[in-house]
């Protein structure tokens, strides 16, 4: 398992390094409740796909990816298996862009995002995920499959 810290406690303080250093099947834990830089998972630093990796904060932290200026709060594009599990997306354009990815996103909170999430060629199950305040839509899809359960989207200015 690869532990990132904002404060230093743990191997990794930025999320992209601790992808980078991934390989596929990998866990990364946030260790902490500190805001996050966005990132996108796709491949390592060797140029592997990161195929089964599992994002997840630590049980009892509540970490955040935020920025409004970029993209995506956290975008994957190309990866199987993806687990995205106890983080808040918090004031980007998209919360969660996923492409030509499968997953599942659990006990998630998306705010203040453009869209909430977005699902392009993907197929993925939410579970126990949040979406508030989307300008636009809480969740787009293109092609792609979603599975929801125990779910909401609520204070949207847009759709849903």
């Amino acid at each position: 398992m690869l532990e990132v810290s904002k404060s230093g406690s743990a191997p990794y303080t930025s999320l992209s390094d601790a992808i980078s250093a991934a390989r596929p099947g990998s866990a990364i834990e946030i260790a902490d409740s500190g805001d996050y830089d966005p990132v996108t998972i796709h491949l390592n630093d060797d140029g592997i796909p990161l195929h089964g990796l599992t994002l997840r904060a630590r049980q009892g932290m509540s970490p955040t990816i935020r920025g409004f200026d970029t993209v995506g709060g956290l975008m994957a594009v190309g990866v199987q298996g993806l687990t995205v599990e106890g983080i808040s997306f918090r004031q980007v354009q998209t919360g969660l862009d996923l492409a030509q990815s499968t997953g599942v996103v659990t006990d998630c909170d998306v705010n203040l995002a453009g869209i909430g999430i977005v699902l392009e060629q993907s197929s993925f199950s939410l579970r126990d995920v949040r979406l508030t305040g989307s300008l636009a839509y809480g969740i787009a899809g293109f092609r792609s499959g979603l599975n929801m359960a125990d779910s909401v989207i609520r204070e949207t200015t847009g759709a849903g």
